[in-house]
């Protein structure tokens, strides 16, 4: 039927956005993770039960990041309502857990580094990641 996907998220994204607009996609979704990553690090020892809670939600976030990702590998859509709050509620984690640390503490997030480096290294490897892993699959399954 014509309303149904013919590829995975992933590769649906850069296929309709191009590798440009999938950099961006891909970014808030691993910035989500980074920024989720790094605050349950920070909070390893919680002193108020605020952060506490945090640190259990934070690490919620990195669940459902990854449990999106996991259904989005197989047929899924790249541009959904759902995933857009997961962009926005992740994207919030380390702000959040930010103030809760008080003044004085580092920086979650880095944009420079995090963004221009590691969301650029993660956009190609994960181009690349889902292409091999399609070859390998149809390969294998595929005939």
């Amino acid at each position: 039927a014509e309303d149904r996907a013919a590829h995975n998220a992933f590769v649906a994204c850069y296929t309709s956005i191009g590798v440009f607009g999938y950099w961006f996609w891909f970014s808030l979704l691993q910035m989500g993770v980074i920024g989720a990553w790094r605050t349950r690090v920070a909070l390893t020892r919680p002193e108020t039960e605020e952060q506490a809670w945090m640190r259990r939600f934070a690490g919620a976030s990195m669940a459902y990041i990854v449990g999106f990702c996991a259904g989005a590998y197989f047929l899924s859509r790249a541009f959904v309502y759902p995933l857009f709050l997961l962009f926005a509620v992740s994207g919030a984690v380390p702000v959040v857990a930010e103030r809760l640390l008080g003044e004085g503490s580092p920086r979650l997030v880095k944009p420079r580094w995090d963004v221009a480096v590691l969301c650029t290294v993660g956009t190609l490897a994960s181009v690349t990641y889902i292409y091999v892993s399609i070859l390998l699959l149809n390969k294998a399954w595929g005939g």
